[in-house]
């Protein structure tokens, strides 16, 4: 009970107590008290105890004479007049470390890559500059310089004779196949290997990327005879790794090889020269030239080539400087 109550309770009971006791008109201070009747004084008196006895011992008080104090949450919770929350300790699970064995490694050979190096029974290296001199058709001599670069998988050949020809060259079974067109019609270059069977297995590079694309030549059975001349069914791959079928028809003219190809809805022609077990095409849709050279050891080239709408072939050989 606050601490004024209890004073004005003592006060006034001190007050009652008199007024009881005295039995007339009792003045304290500005306050007159009329006479009270026997029964009135003794309800006074009586009152007038209470009123001094809650002054004095205020029982209302956690201690005597002191205010009772507010409870905390705390003292609540030591008291148990709130029920204490249990909280069970987060249980830590401690990883049992695992050591893995060591597998065993066993070495191998890194493969190279065509685009890294040369291949020991698919490709040598052709790269450098060379002197040039060949025959025409004709048997006129010529002369002129070659000059022979690689990125990645495809070679970049300038020609330089009576004229200059930049040509696009790719190399399967030790020989260098470049394809040679104009400015306004670029021509491809494929090179096949011909296997035992007849069948024609190549690589080829188109006029837009250096990556090489696959295509396998198959002739039907009731279709085989010498030569390489005749249809075939071909399947492949483009130079985006999408799958390709079509046909194929090779018609031979002199010393040279006329490829026709029909893929889908599109269609193609080429110009072939031959050297050994090797075909070297170039292909596009217009007129184009191919020559195919081997190498010496010595580093010394040897070619043939031919162009479309001639049946002979000429020969030239290169010299490195």
């Amino acid at each position: 009970m606050p601490e004024s109550i209890t004073v004005a309770a003592f006060v006034f009971g001190v007050i009652l107590i008199i007024a009881a006791l005295v039995g007339k008109d009792v003045k304290i201070a500005a306050v007159e008290l009329p006479a009270l009747t026997r029964n009135t004084r003794v309800l006074a008196a009586l009152l007038g105890c209470v009123l001094v006895y809650i002054g004095l011992i205020n029982p209302f008080s956690t201690t005597p004479g002191q205010p009772p104090a507010a409870v905390s949450q705390n003292s609540m919770l030591s008291a148990n007049l709130l029920p204490t929350p249990t909280v069970a300790p987060l249980a830590i699970a401690t990883p049992t470390p695992t050591i893995a064995s060591t597998p065993s490694v066993t070495p191998t050979t890194p493969q190279a890559s065509p685009a890294a190096s040369a291949s020991s029974t698919d490709e040598v290296d052709f790269t450098g500059s060379y002197l040039l001199g060949g025959a025409e058709y004709d048997t006129t001599p010529y002369t002129g310089t070659l000059n022979v670069t690689r990125q990645d998988a495809a070679y970049r050949v300038l020609r330089n004779t009576t004229v200059e020809a930049l040509g696009i060259g790719i190399v399967q079974n030790k020989t260098l196949a470049v394809a040679y067109g104009s400015a306004d019609a670029p021509c491809g270059v494929i090179v096949y290997t011909v296997q035992k069977d007849g069948t024609l297995k190549g690589r080829w590079l188109g006029t837009q990327r250096l990556t090489p694309g696959t295509e396998l030549a198959e002739r039907s059975i009731s279709q085989a005879r010498p030569g390489i001349g005749g249809s075939y069914k071909v399947t492949g791959t483009n130079t985006d790794d999408t799958p390709y079928h079509g046909t194929l028809k090779i018609d031979v003219r002199g010393a040279v090889y006329e490829f026709s190809w029909v893929v889908g809805a599109s269609s193609y022609r080429g110009i072939g020269v031959r050297q050994n077990d090797v075909i070297a095409v170039g292909w596009g849709t217009a007129n184009c030239g191919i020559i195919a050279y081997s190498q010496d050891s010595d580093r010394s080239l040897h070619g043939v080539w031919g162009v479309s709408g001639q049946t002979q072939v000429g020969a030239e050989d290169a010299d490195p400087q």
